[in-house]
């Protein structure tokens, strides 16, 4: 199949073309830089287009597929005024390029995949593991809450005459290579791991490679709608402290305050320091087992070099 990226360049985006590739699909990745040029000889299933809208129009006519991974990183910057504007340009301007896009030629079926967040049942300090969030629950207050709610709100505007659409909120990423797995683990390795805060705020994740095959499942049998991409495996921060420890083979019992945290990260550190809990039964419903449905068993893969 003809599949469209927008975000193809970031963490999930590099894991998913690759196993897109294997496959044996075409994949079109929207950058803003032209990189047409450097696509490896292995990979002449891959060409790149940039953000111009007669380029996307041209391209979107023959696409089957389009996944949207676009949006600036959450936790790279503090949330200043221009920082929390940037967050919500850098997601709703390049979704309402693709859906100008798809609506042009609303007769042609399409699966439109649309990555969004955890955060849109907003954040809490305490959460009971026995009660999750569902895909049915209402959005929270806050501000991640907010952001994921006008993500996912412009979706509205897709004529869906033809086109499916997946909505995937995404939990916490692990992955060796980039997001937030090197960052929590950088203590643990210097000796200085520990919880955050009191430690009992939820930690909804979920390993790389289950976030590229729940995809993968998601596009052999689409059924649209909206599904929470967390690991079954809830754990609190503490938890997760313990088991970073554990598998580094580092101490985890060096808490950071919350009051630092808050002076070190300000707005952002909401994101160490409260969560969620969400459960992934839909999903699971739809025939998908996880790889990696334990913490355990993701960072010993995490951890082994």
């Amino acid at each position: 199949m003809n599949i469209l990226i927008a975000g193809g360049t970031g963490l999930i985006g590099r894991h998913l073309t690759e196993q897109l590739i294997d496959n044996k699909h075409q994949i079109t990745i929207i950058t803003r830089q032209d990189k047409s040029a450097q696509s490896p000889p292995s990979y002449k299933e891959l060409t790149y287009i940039q953000w111009i809208q007669e380029d996307i129009d041209r391209v979107m006519e023959s696409t089957d597929i389009i996944i949207n991974l676009c949006g600036a990183s959450i936790f790279s910057k503090r949330w200043t005024a221009s920082f929390k504007a940037l967050l919500y340009s850098s997601r709703l301007k390049p979704l309402d390029q693709l859906i100008v896009a798809i609506n042009k030629n609303p007769h042609k079926k399409r699966l439109f995949i649309q990555a969004s967040a955890s955060g849109y049942y907003g954040s809490y300090k305490f959460q009971k593991k026995d009660q999750p969030f569902l895909e049915s629950n209402p959005p929270g207050s806050d501000f991640l809450a907010q952001l994921a709610n006008t993500w996912e709100s412009s979706l509205k505007s897709i004529d869906t005459t033809h086109t499916k659409i997946i909505k995937l909120r995404l939990g916490i990423v692990l992955a060796k290579d980039g997001g937030a797995f090197p960052k929590l683990s950088l203590p643990f390795k210097l000796f200085a791991g520990g919880t955050f805060g009191f430690g009992n705020q939820p930690f909804s994740w979920i390993h790389i490679d289950d976030v590229c095959q729940v995809i993968l499942h998601l596009i052999k049998d689409p059924k649209p709608g909206t599904y929470n991409l967390s690991a079954p495996d809830i754990v609190t921060n503490k938890e997760l402290a313990q088991h970073l420890g554990h598998h580094l083979n580092r101490p985890s019992f060096i808490p950071i305050p919350s009051p630092i945290l808050t002076l070190l990260l300000g707005q952002r550190s909401i994101l160490l320091l409260k969560g969620q809990y969400q459960s992934p039964t839909k999903l699971i419903q739809t025939g998908y087992t996880f790889k990696y449905p334990s913490l355990t068993k993701a960072l010993k893969d995490l951890t082994t070099k």
